[in-house]
């Protein structure tokens, strides 16, 4: 007979009074807001890589139970095992509600949830920097101080992760996540002291069910008084993808790509081709997504474990009190028999189950309690894992976000072999800065394109590969209050261009110091484009000048045109000529060498050269070799074809003149000849001495008289070691306002018909006609004489030497060169090798000054 429950009976089974119930409610840390509170009815889920959730009808004899004073408590029911043994369902209460209260007794219903659940009540963004998975977990869990009980038991390779990112997620998502990825599972174990969390993998020793034997009998129809067991057995057979696919993404090494056999790959086992075609599950995880083939592969097998896990699945229904996820156990016949001949096919793994269990306290103190489960789980010997998003939602980063720009204290810019960067991203509160992330260019690859590092401090906008919060990009760059644009805006808005500043230390991204930079100004009615370094305020200014130093932008305008100029040195260099013109070609129309002019006037110039050497010779001066201005004009000639390779030549032309000026020296070489032309008059005027030496002699030829004239001091005509001829075709007047001194150790005068010979004492004067001599008064004496005072003739030889020493650019000795010299005759003046030093072995001796060229030889 079924007696109804009342107040009374609760309080006696709270009181312990009824402790042989199927259900008993306990608080583990003994602080029960109440004292008469019986568990009336439990349904609860467990499941592999899932939170567990309780669902507790609670009886009490009192409906002014205030809920806040059960919530955040730990509760633990009880469940009585047919041994005699307990299974704990123990957990925090999350929810605590009144549902009713009838004839005097109040009903309330508790959630209860493992304390990983309050991690869905904490949002954070955070980056984790060389951890692994265990080490991710164990940081996010020292936040919920004394509640974390967890047990890391994973076997295979948990590596550290460069960078991880937790980005506007809770901490249980990023959790699951990142396990389900890795293809850890996660379950929990229960005491009656609380619960532990145990995060593991397939190759875990996992344990049996409790209890003396793992076996669970199989009973159908199995009644609440009958010994536990399972009545419904329900195997599921499914259709799943039957071979796994994966590739990726690899910066550092990107020929390794899909196409290329990047893939790694596996499949589900059993997989009968004859039956079923291949139905490949093919996953781009994205940049960086494995670090090498390895990873790569062992991703896919993990993959393809938890493909497997759900090709066969058994259901089952049953009593059995020893049913837990993670737990294994072998099914036997009623009697305990195996089913199977070989007993390890019999074993099974459990996944998920949904237990019902009441006491009956409705029906009356005396009606039997009832216990219920249904079940899924897997043979033993397949290994199950989560896939991802199984409890978890991926994480992705669609939109771009701005970061700063760090590094080392007293850098400017600091990078890596990439030339990647680290960013502190604005959420980030922890003052944690990334890993190396790559800077993108509009152009970039093959050891050209554009580099502009961001230099620290500067505020830059970050995308994310594929998403992924764990693979930024840093995309753009952006100015702010504290890094301004390169010039001072609005005022400034016509300048468009580059600017960087120098790397002092950690002032490199700060205004002022040196810079460096390309503008293009594009002011109305004076626009320029200006390449500037502040060293030495070396620039090139083009269009209309105007001076660009700061950030204050156009200053003070300098004129029209253009401005190569530095304050410190310079060089222009032409390899294959380099033509200098002030000869107008208007709106750059025509050659960049077209040098008519100068190629008209040179043309000029050789013909007057040549025409006076023609003239010179016919008047017994020396000719002119003009064959050396006629190469070089040549090679001016040359340019006017547009054909690359042109002579290593400079030429200057101006229409309207040239000026060449210093305060100093003036000084002008050449290997070979040195031709000055002029249509009308060359002036030499020089405030002191005008000095000419020639080794081989000097010529000097005027077809219109010549005029040599000392305004003061002494004119002397030597030839020292040869003769010295004056002629002229008239009349030769020597003269002298004061004396004629003719000196010599013999003196002949020679006219029409006549002879006067002096020396050795003796005068011999013989004429053809009459010899008259009229004088006012003639003497005729005794002996006489006199000795001419004759100055020294000085006589020397010329004595040359060359030998010479090749390097390369860099300033290295070109040794052991095969080589030969030759002369302008093209006679052999040295041949053999170059010594260690770069200079040939023998020195060049001559008694002229000659021309030498040395030649490699194979």
């Amino acid at each position: 007979m079924n007696t109804p429950l009342i107040a009374q009976d609760l309080r006696k089974i709270a009181s312990g009074m009824q402790n042989n119930r199927l259900l008993m409610l306990s608080f583990p840390e003994d602080d029960a807001p109440y004292d008469t509170l019986v568990v009336n009815r439990l349904e609860g889920w467990e499941s592999l890589s899932c939170d567990f959730r309780f669902v507790i009808e609670i009886l009490s004899d009192s409906a002014q139970l205030d809920p806040k004073d059960f919530v955040r408590k730990l509760m633990c029911v009880q469940l009585l095992r047919e041994d005699g043994s307990y299974r704990y369902f123990t957990g925090y209460v999350f929810s605590f509600r009144l549902v009713e209260s009838d004839g005097g007794i109040a009903f309330y219903e508790a959630e209860l949830g493992p304390w990983t659940r309050y991690m869905t009540l904490r949002k954070n963004n955070r980056l984790f920097l060389d951890l692994s998975l265990r080490g991710q977990i164990a940081r996010i869990l020292e936040d919920y101080g004394v509640l974390p009980v967890w047990d890391w038991q994973v076997r295979e390779p948990d590596r550290p992760m460069t960078m991880a990112c937790q980005f506007d997620e809770h901490d249980h998502n990023y959790m699951n996540r990142r396990l389900e990825h890795a293809g850890f599972l996660h379950l929990y174990e229960h005491t009656a002291h609380g619960h532990t969390l145990v995060v593991a993998d397939p190759k875990r020793n996992e344990a049996a069910i409790d209890g003396d034997t793992p076996a669970i009998a199989y009973r159908p129809e199995v009644g609440s008084k009958e010994a536990d067991g399972i009545a419904s057995w329900s195997p599921i057979e499914r259709v799943v993808s039957t071979h796994v696919a994966m590739s990726r993404g690899d910066f550092k090494n990107p020929g390794h790509t899909a196409s290329t056999g990047g893939v790694a790959k596996s499949r589900i086992e059993g997989w009968d081709s004859s039956r079923m075609p291949k139905l490949e599950w093919y996953e781009y995880v994205g940049a960086y997504g494995y670090r090498n083939t390895d990873d790569g592969q062992q991703l896919a097998e993990r993959r393809t474990d938890a493909i497997g896990g759900g090709v066969r699945q058994y259901e089952a229904q049953g009593n059995c009190r020893y049913v837990m996820p993670g737990r294994w156990f072998r099914l036997t016949d009623q009697f305990g028999y195996a089913i199977s001949r070989n007993p390890y096919d019999d074993e099974y793994q459990i996944v998920a189950t949904h237990h019902v269990a009441t006491n009956n306290y409705l029906q009356g103190i005396d009606v039997p309690a009832v216990y219920r489960n249904t079940f899924i789980c897997v043979s033993r010997r397949t290994p199950w894992r989560p896939m991802p998003g199984f409890n978890s939602v991926d994480t992705r980063i669609l939109a771009p976000q701005t970061a700063t720009v760090v590094g080392p204290k007293g850098e400017s810019l600091y990078t890596d072999e990439y030339g990647r960067v680290l960013v502190q991203f604005h959420w980030d509160r922890e003052g944690k800065c990334t890993t190396w992330i790559r800077v993108s260019s509009g152009w970039a690859g093959g050891n050209q394109g554009v580099t502009a590092l961001p230099r620290i401090g500067s505020e830059v906008i970050v995308q994310w590969l594929d998403g992924n919060p764990d693979h930024p990009l840093i995309t753009g760059r952006v100015a702010n209050a504290r890094n301004l644009s390169a010039w001072q805006l609005p005022h400034q808005r016509a300048l468009t261009g580059i600017r960087s500043r120098e790397l002092v230390g950690d002032a490199g991204n700060r205004a002022g110091g040196k810079s460096n930079h390309l503008v293009f100004d594009d002011t109305a009615g004076a626009i320029q484009t200006q390449l500037r370094s502040d060293h030495g305020a070396s620039q090139l200014s083009l269009g209309s000048i105007t001076r660009i130093e700061d950030w204050q932008g156009r200053q003070d305008a300098r004129g029209e045109g253009f401005e190569l100029r530095t304050d410190m040195a310079g060089a222009i260099r032409a390899a294959q000529g380099l033509l200098i013109s002030t000869d107008s070609r208007a709106q750059a129309k025509g050659r960049a060498l077209d040098s008519q002019e100068l190629v008209g006037q040179l043309e000029v110039a050789l013909a007057i050269a040549k025409q006076l050497a023609d003239v010179s010779s016919r008047h017994q001066a020396d000719g002119t070799d003009t064959a050396q201005q006629e190469k070089l004009l040549g090679k001016l000639k040359q340019w006017d074809t547009g054909q690359p390779g042109g002579s290593a030549v400079i030429g200057l032309s101006a229409p309207d003149g040239v000026a060449l000026a210093s305060p100093l020296n003036v000084v002008a070489s050449a290997g070979r000849h040195v031709d000055v032309t002029a249509v009308q008059d060359v002036n030499v005027s020089t405030g002191r001495k005008i000095l000419m030496r020639a080794a081989q002699g000097l010529s000097a030829f005027a077809k219109a008289g010549m005029k040599l004239i000392a305004g003061t001091g002494d004119i002397a005509v030597q030839a020292q070691q040869g003769k010295t001829e004056v002629g002229a075709s008239e009349r030769l007047h020597l003269y002298s306002l004061k004396d004629v001194l003719i000196e010599a150790p013999n003196i002949v005068l020679k006219a029409n018909g006549v002879t006067y010979s002096l020396g050795d004492g003796k005068v011999l004067a013989s004429s053809s006609g009459d010899h008259r001599i009229e004088a006012s008064r003639f003497s005729y004496t005794g002996g006489g004489g006199g000795n001419p005072e004759l100055p020294q003739m000085p006589s020397s030889t010329m004595k040359t030497n060359e030998q010479f020493a090749l390097v390369n650019r860099a300033g290295q000795a070109l040794h052991n060169l095969a080589h030969q010299v030759f002369d302008e005759t093209g006679a052999v003046r040295d041949a053999g090798r170059l010594g260690a030093d770069g200079a040939n072995q023998s020195i060049v001796e001559d008694t002229q000054i000659r021309p030498l060229t040395i030649r490699p030889t194979p």
